[in-house]
C-alpha cells in the first residue's frame, strides 16, 4: 500500500474517532440535559465526519486502488493528491475551528479549499481511469 494511502486512511480512523467522541457526548448531553455549551461542536462533529472520514477514505482508497499507469507501478506524480490532502486538512481546520468560534467567512473559504481539493484529486486521477481494453484470443489450429 503506498504511504499517502497509509497516511490518509489513518487520518481517516482518527477523523472517525473524534467525530463518534464527540457525537456520542452530544447524544449524553441531549439525554441527561448537562453541557449545553457542546451543541456548538455539532458542526464540528459533521465535518468530521463527514469531510474528515469520509472524504480521507475516499482518497486514499482511491489513490491505492485505481489502475497504475505503466507496468512499473507509477501512480503519477504525487503532488497532486499530497496537495488535495493538505487542503482538506486547512479547510477541516477551518470549519472547526468555526463551528467553536464563530465567524463568518469561514464557510465560503472552507469550502473553496474542499473545492479546490477536490479538483487536485479528481486531476490526479483523470489519466488513470481508462477503459478494459481485452486483446482478442487468437485460436490455436488443432493438431
Amino acid at each position: 500500500m503506498p504511504k499517502f494511502s497509509q497516511i490518509s486512511i489513518r487520518a481517516a480512523l482518527l477523523y472517525l474517532v473524534i467525530g463518534g467522541s464527540v457525537g456520542g457526548i452530544l447524544l449524553v448531553s441531549k439525554a441527561f440535559g448537562v453541557w449545553p455549551w457542546i451543541w456548538y461542536w455539532r458542526t464540528a462533529h459533521i465535518h468530521a465526519m463527514l469531510v474528515g472520514w469520509l472524504l480521507n477514505l475516499i482518497f486514499g482508497v482511491a489513490f491505492w486502488i485505481l489502475p497504475r499507469l505503466d507496468a512499473n507501478g507509477w501512480r503519477g506524480s504525487p503532488w497532486l493528491v499530497w496537495s488535495a490532502s493538505g487542503l482538506l486538512h486547512i479547510a477541516l481546520a477551518v470549519l472547526i475551528w468555526a463551528s467553536i468560534w464563530p465567524w463568518s467567512a469561514a464557510i465560503f473559504i472552507a469550502s473553496g479549499l474542499e473545492c479546490a481539493a477536490a479538483i487536485a484529486m479528481a486531476w490526479h486521477c483523470w489519466p488513470r481511469l481508462q477503459p478494459l481494453i481485452i486483446e482478442p484470443i487468437l485460436h490455436q489450429k488443432l493438431k
